[in-house]
């Protein structure tokens, strides 16, 4: 499963992350860029696996690649469909 998006600033994050990193530090507007490429990567690749059938992913991880001023961020995973072990089912494994 996977969730892909490409991200910029605007005009004005830009110029404000340009005078932020003359300076140090974090740099507010592309830590927001960030944030948000990556909640929406998230939420793309949970979309995807609810309707391939499974209800779980495992293995999550990020990827970003920067070009020309912009992100493209991947989230992905590999989505399972998981079946909890009832109590009952714990004990017959104990004992066999």
């Amino acid at each position: 499963m996977r969730g892909v998006t490409v991200r910029s600033t605007s005009v004005f994050g830009g110029l404000s992350g340009f005078f932020q990193s003359l300076f140090g530090g974090a740099i507010s507007s592309y830590t927001a860029v960030c944030e948000q490429a990556r909640a929406e990567t998230f939420a793309l690749m949970r979309r995807h696996a609810k309707t391939m059938g499974a209800n779980a992913i495992i293995g999550v991880r990020y990827d970003a690649t920067d070009f020309g001023g912009l992100a493209e961020v991947i989230c992905y995973g590999t989505a399972v469909i998981a079946i909890p072990i009832s109590d009952s089912n714990r004990n017959e494994d104990a004992s066999a």
